[in-house]
């Protein structure tokens, strides 16, 4: 007999499945929404909002065209990358040429929306990240990063620094290539799919390793947090922060870290306004009874909401765009005492979702909390949101019978605001003094703290430090003793009584952020043995971190005492994975070393482009990236196709790969990534992935790539199970 507790599990979870989801009751659903490109007052129209909320437009063509980020600086001043280049035809004609800029615009009159506009910096190929620091912008454009300054005041950028080439590639696909720089707690600043962080003092710039995450869009909480995503996986999160997770020591434990999240209900069923039949999946990706997307497929672009000036219930929400779903969802976040974040959808029961449209050409891609304390959504408005690598037979035909490939050179920024609420101040901050920039981390509106402590820390304003400690210690904001903790860190004059007397602070946010300054941790060892006694199992998890920077013995003792007073909290056994004994793991493995010269240096090219493009379907570890049906992809280590004859590998990656696999269906497509890529560059990804996890198989030469291109050149389709075992190998 099945116990009645077994039963009521059964029960909760056939209701939790997305498959039986109830349908939200207020929702409907548009079986003839606009194809044809509207204008910016007829697309809002087309809105569909919670009541209490609407949009309103602050900026449009012909002013900007194509945006996809923005950023503001510290006079409120909006500059937005605009990706002028991105699927311009079907055959994505004129992709690579300088056609890219940056936008600056500015509101001069006060009425929410802009009136001026100069090209900051122009002649860009594929821009896609910006983040304003100082004076100045740090604008990515694979592989180039870029400092810039407008010296003359006119709106134009006259300087132009080298920064690195290495910001990811540029002839990888522009669907996974370095973006989102997001200011970090920590004073430095952190990018979405790239495996460096940066920090700017004094207009120096330096940079370091940590691990690549994320896909398009990177977003951190009050406290410093990050949360990420992939195009199926709207929420990712990692258990520690990303500076303990840096180098080749701990390659194998970033695997298993960014389980973090916890998506609750139906979180990753997505609920459009109107029938999306343009799905790169064809019709199975969407609702047989009205055939609205099911899950999400294109996640980007996300923010938690910071601001001030639209009810204290959003602050703290986690907002994501779905360009292909044409929505963008609100989430209620929990943070739990196991580590976990908890997402939670919070119109599942009614609307659905929080912003949807009925619009075919409304594409949000990012949000952002304002100066204003609103929040602000980036429409890059356009009818083609899939590069033409992923484009499919099924896809290319919705698209041209709907005319979305003739929507281009359009683009919306619109601002939400709420019923009975104004918007906040333009902010003034590049001239404030620094007794007002320290007094601006305690402002209620997350992006003047942010700003307010990027200026500080980037001119090492250190005619403050009394101000800090002063406010550190006393004041009676948590968030603000947080942000002047951290900005005595990043100016050098965080002492050490400071942080002692802070590791007995009532709120473990601030003890956390104590015991993660403490350099060096051996100066600090007697404190952090006392702390074991601390109640919350997150600040005997930052202890097991700091402690692990140490090879004092006593590191080992603390590390050891903490994972046996929690011998099985998630976060406890994550930060001890993180922190193992370097000795112990030895990188690079043998098999790497066994290969000559040429074969290493494919080996290590491959494994950057397999970051850069591969990890999104099929992961970090090669095992593929979970989906609510199954995987994106079959696992890599191990396969048949991949590591026995070399050509069948390299047929698939130039041709492309579609049906059954093993008796299996999977989620994704794997595109012909190859058919545009250089011999050298396929044989590089396949070098890689025959020689990772466990793989043994040989080195592909680009010798080798040509011989397969050149035999198959006429072959036009994706390879199928069947096609590969009819046609035997050379």
């Amino acid at each position: 007999m099945v116990p009645p507790t077994a039963l009521t599990c059964v029960f909760l979870t056939l209701i939790l499945l997305p498959g039986v989801l109830a349908e939200p009751s207020d929702r409907v659903v548009d079986t003839h929404p606009a194809w044809a490109p509207l204008s910016p007052e007829e697309s809002m129209k087309r809105l569909r909002l919670p009541p209490g909320f609407c949009v309103e437009l602050v900026a449009s063509e012909p002013l900007i065209r194509e945006p996809v980020a923005l950023t503001w600086d510290g006079n409120g001043r909006m500059y937005v990358v605009e990706m002028r280049g991105y699927m311009q035809d079907l055959e994505a004609t004129g992709a690579k040429e300088p056609v890219g800029r940056i936008s600056r615009l500015e509101d001069t009159n006060g009425d929410g929306k802009m009136d001026t506009h100069s090209a900051y910096l122009d002649g860009l190929i594929e821009p896609r990240a910006i983040l304003a620091i100082d004076d100045g912008l740090l604008v990515g454009e694979p592989p180039d990063l870029w400092f810039c300054q407008d010296v003359g005041g006119d709106g134009v950028a006259d300087i132009k620094r080298h920064v690195t080439d290495k910001f990811s590639l540029r002839d990888s696909n522009v669907e996974h290539k370095a973006n989102s720089l997001t200011w970090g707690m920590d004073n430095w600043i952190h990018v979405s799919q790239h495996g460096r962080r940066y920090q700017v003092i004094e207009e120096t710039i330096r940079h370091e390793s940590v691990p690549s995450v994320g896909q398009w869009g990177l977003t951190r909480n009050d406290e410093g947090r990050f949360i990420f995503s992939t195009n199926s996986n709207p929420g990712m999160c990692l258990f520690v922060p990303p500076r303990y997770l840096s180098g080749a020591a701990h390659k194998d434990s970033r695997r298993t870290m960014t389980g973090a999240i916890h998506r609750n209900g139906g979180y990753d069923s997505v609920w459009p306004a109107m029938v999306t039949p343009d799905l790169q999946s064809g019709p199975g990706a969407a609702r047989k009874s009205d055939g609205t997307l099911r899950h999400f497929t294109s996640a980007c672009g996300q923010t938690i909401f910071r601001g001030d000036r639209l009810g204290e219930d959003m602050q703290g929400d986690y907002f994501i765009c779905e360009p292909v779903g044409r929505l963008v969802r609100r989430s209620e976040v929990r943070h739990t005492e196991s580590g976990h974040i908890e997402l939670t959808n919070r119109f599942e029961k009614d609307l659905g979702e929080f912003i949807t449209s009925t619009d075919g050409n409304f594409r949000p891609v990012n949000a952002h909390t304002g100066p204003d304390g609103c929040l602000y959504i980036v429409d890059m408005y356009r009818g083609v949101v899939q590069e033409k690598a992923f484009l499919t037979p099924y896809l290319r035909e919705e698209i041209l019978r709907a005319g979305y490939d003739k929507n281009v050179g359009r683009g919306r920024i619109y601002r939400v605001v709420r019923d009975g609420m104004k918007r906040g101040p333009r902010p003034k901050l590049l001239e404030a003094t620094p007794k007002e920039l320290a007094e601006y981390l305690g402002h209620p509106n997350g992006w003047w703290r942010d700003t307010a402590q990027s200026l500080l820390v980037t001119r090492q304003v250190q005619s403050v430090t009394p101000t800090l400690k002063k406010m550190a210690l006393e004041h009676e904001d948590p968030l603000a003793q947080l942000h002047a903790l951290w900005t005595l860190d990043g100016i050098g004059q965080l002492d050490r009584e400071t942080i002692l007397s802070l590791t007995r602070h009532h709120d473990s946010r601030i003890r956390i952020a104590a015991v993660r300054t403490m350099d060096p941790p051996g100066l600090y060892f007697k404190r952090l043995e006392e702390m074991l006694a601390d109640s919350s199992p997150l600040v005997i998890s930052q202890i097991v971190l700091t402690a692990g920077q140490s090879k004092e013995g006593t590191s080992r003792y603390l590390i050891a005492k903490c994972l046996a007073k929690h011998p099985k909290h998630a976060q406890v056994i994550k930060a001890v994975e993180a922190v193992a004994p370097r000795e112990l793991v030895s990188e690079p493995a043998s098999h790497v070393l066994a290969l000559d010269k040429q074969g290493r240096s494919l080996f290590d090219r491959g494994r950057t482009i397999y970051v850069e493009l591969c990890t999104a379907c099929h992961g970090s570890n090669g095992q593929g990236i979970q989906a609510p049906n199954g995987a994106l992809a079959p696992p890599l280590p191990g396969s048949p196709r991949l590591t026995q004859a070399p050509d069948v590998a390299v047929r698939i990656l130039l041709h492309g790969f579609t049906g059954r696999i093993d008796g299996k269906d999977y989620e994704g497509l794997m595109a012909p990534f190859g058919a545009t890529q250089s011999d050298e560059w396929v044989a590089s990804v396949l070098t890689y992935t025959r020689r990772e996890w466990g793989n043994q198989a040989s080195t592909i030469l680009p010798a080798d790539v040509a011989k397969v291109r050149e035999h198959f050149h006429d072959r036009q389709t994706p390879w199928t199970q069947t096609d590969l075992e009819e046609e035997p190998s050379e």
